[in-house]
């Protein structure tokens, strides 16, 4: 379905930068100096306009095989400026094509004629690949038969009918005889206390010799806990060959954070360029989870075909789980006409960037966990990750005053958090249409998103502490063309570099169990504020007929003061001894929650 429903987009990310020996040239494409030579070799249009040839943009350089022309094969080139190489020179860059269903391929070819670089029959191929991976990954390829010469190395882009290639990072260097790049290490950021893991060791042979043992060296120190070992592998890595080794198992028995220093080592020689062989993190362990949902953000449409034929098997799904599941349905600009995208685009955009969303119906499960089509989720998907896995503890309620809704937000870690996290607070709506607003047929929309608060990249939360409590207060206009009692509000923790979603939360706007649907300034008055002794309390006796139970939180989440009582009254609070500061006056009528903010002087 690519002609019809997938929209482009420039990736804005990609790897760490490559740590190499004796750089001869680099090109990483930020500020980007115009010093490769594109060449358009095919004359084919292109179905994205622009990108007749190579394009710089967003840090990577671009090439598309997608021709209006139909089943054509692409020949575009990128060629660098001349570069003297040395006596074991290489080249090392980076590859992506952002769709695994069209993956694009491409060659990496040299010239030594150097004063004529559009002579393209005169390049001979260092390197070939016919589909390239769909994560950024690192490449190499020797250019011994060119040593101590004066050459241009082209990146030619030579795929039929496919999609499109990102190419970054590129070093031109003299290598050493024995050299191990440890590119990355997978370390969880959470491990579960007394649960059994290993780490994956990412390691390149960037040195022009083959290698055959490597030693894998680990120390962790966190929360009076300390770990030293290695792991002695024999395995034949020939220059330029990529490979994932693992550790063996290890626990850990203490919460909280741990600092992890990961390193390689040749058993049999000695590595000549130590500055890549080490990466550093850290993880956190912990113990107790809180309850968490399964997030699943689904990208739809109200003009796409494929769409009214997936959506409706997902949807039954998800309502037969409707205590498993939060559900946000984001609403794209393509492939039609979409009033639930016209509402409210901004934060569409935002995401469908965010994930690198390509096409529709798509569907994003915890962030990192899945994303493909909407057949992807099923029930095993849901049971599996459903459950106290949750590594927050999340309360919301809200307020409606006026034209506005309030949000007041009440986040427990349930662990230390090594890394800042956002927290995405979005309200949906189940929308139903008498005819089709789009051009697919379908009438009955679930959970779309409305609103995010404070828009779709969140609200970054930094130096998350085991059993700390934090709040949150955020706002939005409240607009009465939503079905407020057909509306919800789903609230998640996110790591934004990872994806990993860490914990789900759910309500529905009409449940009377901790969200109240009532205008609570009709309700609940304080006065003063802020306050130095006593604190008036008005309550509405229309609403409060029943008995209440009053309590205030200090900014800690404790329970400093609290009050039972009947009917509707004027009540006074003295408030002297408490300590200056933010507190939240909280009130429970019957299961309606109604809660107020002061300051104490």
């Amino acid at each position: 379905m690519k002609k019809t429903l997938f929209i482009v987009f420039m990736l804005v990310w990609s790897l760490s930068q490559a740590q190499v020996p004796n750089i001869i040239y680099k090109q990483n494409f930020n500020n980007y100096n115009e010093d490769m030579i594109m060449i358009d070799n095919d004359h084919l249009t292109p179905h994205v306009s622009g990108y007749d040839t190579w394009v710089v943009k967003n840090g990577v350089a671009a090439s598309t095989s997608w021709y209006d022309d139909g089943n054509k094969t692409a020949d575009d080139w990128m060629i660098s400026p001349v570069i003297h190489l040395g006596d074991h020179p290489s080249v090392l860059w980076s590859a992506l094509t952002p769709d695994p269903n069209y993956p694009d391929g491409y060659q990496v070819l040299v010239t030594t004629d150097t004063a004529h670089p559009d002579s393209l029959s005169e390049y001979q191929v260092v390197f070939s690949i016919a589909h390239e991976n769909s994560t950024w990954t690192y490449r190499t390829a020797s250019l011994s038969d060119y040593a101590n010469k004066d050459v241009r190395i082209a990146w030619r882009n030579n795929s039929t009918d496919e999609y499109f290639l990102y190419i970054d990072n590129i070093f031109v260097y003299n290598a050493e005889p024995y050299d191990l790049w440890l590119v990355s290490a997978q370390v969880p950021t959470f491990i579960k206390n007394n649960v059994a893991q290993k780490f994956t060791y990412n390691i390149l042979n960037v040195g022009y010799n083959t290698i055959n043992k490597i030693k894998l060296e680990y120390n962790i120190v966190g929360s009076s806990e300390f770990t030293s070992d290695y792991d002695q592998i024999d395995t034949t890595l020939n220059p330029g060959d990529y490979v994932s080794l693992t550790t063996s198992s290890m626990t850990f028995t203490k919460d909280g954070i741990h600092y992890v220093t990961l390193n390689t080592k040749l058993d049999d020689n000695e590595d000549n360029y130590h500055d890549n062989d080490t990466v550093k993190t850290k993880f956190s362990v912990w113990s107790q989870g809180a309850h968490n949902l399964v997030l699943i953000e689904h990208f739809t449409q109200a003009s796409c075909g494929p769409c009214a034929q997936q959506n409706p098997r997902l949807n039954k799904l998800i309502q037969n789980n409707d205590d498993k599941v939060a559900h946000i349905a984001y609403h794209t600009w393509w492939p039609g006409t979409d009033p639930m995208y016209d509402y409210n685009p901004a934060p569409v955009k935002i995401r469908v960037k965010y994930y690198g969303i390509s096409g529709v119906p798509t569907v994003v499960v915890n962030g990192s966990y899945l994303q493909g089509s909407p057949q992807d989720v099923t029930q095993q998907v849901i049971d599996k990750l459903y459950g106290n896995n949750g590594l927050a503890q999340i309360n919301v309620w809200h307020q409606r005053a006026g034209d506005s809704l309030h949000f007041h937000i009440r986040i427990i870690p349930m662990a230390d958090f090594p890394t800042p996290v956002r927290l995405y607070t979005v309200w949906v709506e189940d929308k139903k249409y008498a005819s089709a607003p789009g051009s697919n047929g379908e009438t009955n929309f679930p959970d779309v998103m409305r609103q995010m608060l404070p828009d779709g990249n969140g609200y970054e939360l930094d130096s998350l502490k085991q059993n700390d409590t934090l709040f949150a207060d955020l706002s939005c206009k409240y607009d009465s063309q939503i079905d407020y009692n057909k509306s919800s509000v789903v609230v998640f923790l996110q790591n934004y570099d990872t994806k990993d979603v860490y914990v789900t939360y759910k309500k529905n706007f009409s449940d009377a169990t901790g969200i109240e649907n009532i205008q609570d300034k009709d309700v609940v008055s304080i006065y003063p504020n802020p306050v130095d002794n006593m604190l008036f309390i008005r309550l509405s006796k229309s609403y409060l007929p029943l008995e209440s139970h009053l309590e205030i939180i200090d900014p800690q989440g404790r329970v400093v003061l609290e009050k039972t009582f009947t009917n509707g009254s004027n009540l006074r609070l003295n408030v002297s001894s408490l300590n200056p500061g933010i507190y939240i006056l909280r009130i429970n009528n019957q299961g309606n929650i109604y809660t107020k903010e002061f300051v104490k002087q």
